[in-house]
């Protein structure tokens, strides 16, 4: 994922947190433009969408399970 980021010359606009500590993650949300949550596997709805939302940001997931609800 980092070389891709890099060969497309985004390493400053686009950043792969991973795991993110729930007290951080109002920090992280207040300063992104969008949420991404990548998913390969036919889950629910994860609570951190519906945090990413609730903090008014644009939520892009993919097409698995209740993500697309």
């Amino acid at each position: 994922m980092n070389n891709l980021r890099k060969q497309l010359k985004l390493e400053d606009k686009l950043y792969f947190t991973g795991y993110v500590k729930n007290h951080f993650k109002k920090t992280l949300f207040s300063k992104s433009d969008a949420f991404i949550y990548p998913s390969y596997y036919n889950e629910g709805l994860p609570v951190v969408v519906l945090e990413a939302m609730a903090s008014g940001l644009p939520v892009f997931v993919t097409p698995n399970g209740g993500l697309v609800d």
